[in-house]
């Protein structure tokens, strides 16, 4: 029998007035307070009772690459991070924004792309997105980026293929599967004490500084290519993935068995466009749009 779980919309998400960036919700939970770094370059709200309400709109003094920055947030050790396009670093420190690392490129403006704290190896790892100059960005990306100690570090994305393993043939033919922007879904276990990322017929675990394939039965079949997100629950010791039909999935490297559902039906928003996080403080997945009202649920898991 498949435990069905229900969401719950939150009451009140009205947005403060003056908050002009709230169009990428890229959400994050410091010390139970879900913040929402913006599309804008660091630019961030945090969600209380009254709704969204504004924290850092514009800071003076800081080098990023503007409007379109594309910046994702990462939550190490109860502080917020954000990494932009351009390869530079910064945390919050109360209201304020500080540079750890300043914007050099090194990640050849990347976009969109997904990032997790590796709380093993104290590392951010980035993967996923698009590469290249905003005329020709590209949808396929071929590199991870590694960031530890204040220093940027490449690694390649090309993975055999399990079944190319003693074909060299099939091998040359098929050298690796492509990690694409939306395929590329990723996030820390802490029983595995390894970051998972999903590929299209694969999981990986990045072991050192490779990632290794892994064959995970179902995934391919049960889980959608382009809509499903993947998360920690700390509690409960297990990593789901949440497909685009509500349908939660129990990951483990050798294969995915149900879980749970969800109700998505009335969402209101695209789960294409979804983010989904975990607040294991609270012990709830928080699922936001990227629409402009803020709109968002809850579901206790």
């Amino acid at each position: 029998m498949i435990k069905e779980f229900s969401k719950e919309k939150i009451k009140n998400t009205d947005i403060e007035k003056g908050i002009d960036y709230f169009q990428k919700i890229d959400t994050v939970s410091i010390n139970g307070v879900i913040h929402n770094a913006g599309w804008r370059a660091l630019s961030v709200c945090i969600l209380n009772e009254n709704g969204w309400r504004d924290l850092v709109n514009f800071q003076d003094g800081l080098k990023h690459s503007g409007v379109i920055d594309g910046t994702t947030a990462i939550n190490k050790n109860e502080t917020l991070y954000v990494v932009g396009r351009n390869s530079g670093v910064y945390y919050l420190d109360g209201n304020k924004w500080m540079t750890e690392y300043e914007p050099d490129g090194f990640m050849k403006k990347k976009l969109l792309f997904n990032a997790n704290y590796d709380e093993e190896n104290d590392r951010f790892v980035i993967s996923g997105g698009y590469s290249g100059k905003p005329s020709k960005y590209r949808p396929y990306n071929t590199e991870t980026y590694l960031y530890k100690d204040n220093k940027w570090k490449r690694i390649p994305n090309k993975v055999f293929k399990q079944e190319c393993k003693d074909n060299m043939t099939e091998r040359k033919s098929k050298p690796y599967e492509h990690i694409k922007m939306l395929t590329s879904m990723q996030c820390y276990d802490s029983n595995l004490k390894k970051v998972i990322m999903l590929g299209e017929k694969y999981s990986y675990l990045l072991e050192d500084n490779k990632w290794v394939h892994h064959k995970t039965e179902g995934l391919e079949l049960q889980v959608d290519r382009d809509q499903r997100r993947i998360f920690h629950v700390k509690h409960l010791k297990k990593t789901l993935i949440l497909n685009k039909d509500g349908m939660l999935y129990e990951y483990s490297v050798s294969q995915i068995t149900p879980f749970g559902k969800i109700d998505l039906t009335d969402l209101g928003f695209l789960f294409y466009n979804c983010s989904c996080h975990y607040n294991d403080k609270e012990q709830l997945l928080y699922l936001f749009g990227r629409d402009v009202d803020g709109a968002g649920f809850t579901v206790k898991i």
